[in-house]
């Protein structure tokens, strides 16, 4: 800083210039800044940015409640649809069985299981079904049995050279530990009320559901 009087160059803490005795010029007063609020424009694009976010939180939520009910309902669309398909195929075969004992007054040999269904096929095709399903819609082979083979399975007894049971063991596959009751034939009918449901057997004996769903 300089002396306003004589020019000369003035110490900073001094408060009279040496040369000539001049006060020296008080300081400017410091002033702070003051503070600049954001653009306009920076707070909206901020509130647009949170509705944004919202609205994809929200729709992701809501496809993932149509998501929790639509699956599980077209899954069992879909075995609801094989089993359809299962009982028919049962019954198809039934109904073959049924025209041959009536024209024979006995069914054709089968000895049991799937293993022998070369043999009945033959028996039955083309005359009593144009073609013998081998298979249930879930892949699994029918079970077949004629005559006294059927004695055993699912408590039957006394099975004459005239009896025939067809068999699908359900979507697993796996035979379940079920008893016939000659005396209540509709005991073994049942409703579905759940997946588990498609495990469950489905039986024919001499052309009537003896193990089976209801609907």
């Amino acid at each position: 800083m300089f002396c306003a009087n004589c020019g000369a160059k003035l110490d900073k803490n001094v408060s009279f210039c040496t040369q000539c005795g001049a006060p020296r010029p008080a300081l400017p007063a410091y002033s702070a800044p003051h503070p600049t609020a954001p653009p306009a424009n920076v707070k909206k694009s901020s509130n647009t940015a949170l509705l944004v976010a919202l609205i994809v939180i929200g729709a992701l939520m809501f496809l993932g409640v149509i998501a929790a009910i639509a699956v599980p309902n077209l899954l069992k669309a879909k075995e609801t649809a094989r089993l359809k398909t299962t009982k028919q195929d049962i019954a198809t075969i039934s109904t073959a069985l049924a025209g041959y004992v009536t024209d024979n007054g006995y069914a054709p040999a089968q000895p049991g299981g799937a293993a022998g269904i070369e043999e009945i096929r033959s028996a039955l095709t083309p005359f009593y079904v144009k073609a013998l399903p081998s298979r249930d819609a879930w892949g699994n082979e029918f079970l077949l049995f004629c005559g006294e083979a059927c004695n055993g399975w699912y408590g039957l007894r006394d099975c004459q050279a005239d009896d025939f049971l067809v068999v699908s063991l359900g979507k697993g596959g796996a035979s379940e530990t079920w008893t016939y009751d000659p005396n209540d034939a509709s005991a073994g009918l049942f409703v579905h009320s759940g997946f588990e449901d498609f495990e469950k057997d489905l039986v024919m004996f001499n052309g009537s559901w003896i193990r089976a769903s209801s609907r």
